[in-house]
């Protein structure tokens, strides 16, 4: 399923078993976050070329720093997305990029010790539904 925000290309697979994980552009896309009159212009490139600057292997940092702290935390490694036909429609989005691959974690995650090996672990989207 493609997805993302204003300027995160994403997508989110499945493997065989049912866990997800989420790929996410490296390259931040934010036009959509501009007004209209200025996303074809010289502003859209300046602001997309210092989004794309500011900290962007900032998650490679994060599982260290949080098993250090004792937090709980998904393991975030960064890919080479080849120019591929194998990702069909998503080929033009993604194909010769770097992407971040990470967990999605929910439900049962009693196999990973970086969630505590917890049983039940509900994800960001269905905590938010619940509050």
């Amino acid at each position: 399923q493609q997805g993302g925000g204003f300027q995160t290309r994403s997508l989110r697979l499945a493997d065989a078993s049912g866990k997800e994980y989420v790929l996410r552009s490296v390259e931040k896309y934010p036009a959509n976050a501009l007004p209209r009159p200025l996303r074809e212009t010289l502003a859209a490139d300046v602001v997309k070329d210092q989004i794309s600057a500011s900290h962007p292997y900032g998650p490679l940092v994060i599982p260290a720093l949080a098993e250090a702290a004792k937090v709980y935390h998904t393991n975030p490694v960064y890919y080479y997305i080849p120019n591929d036909p194998r990702f069909g429609k998503y080929r033009e989005g993604f194909g010769n990029t770097v992407g971040l691959f990470e967990e999605r974690p929910d439900d049962d995650q009693s196999d990973a010790p970086y969630f505590g090996n917890s049983k039940k672990v509900q994800s960001s989207a269905k905590v938010l539904e619940n509050i």
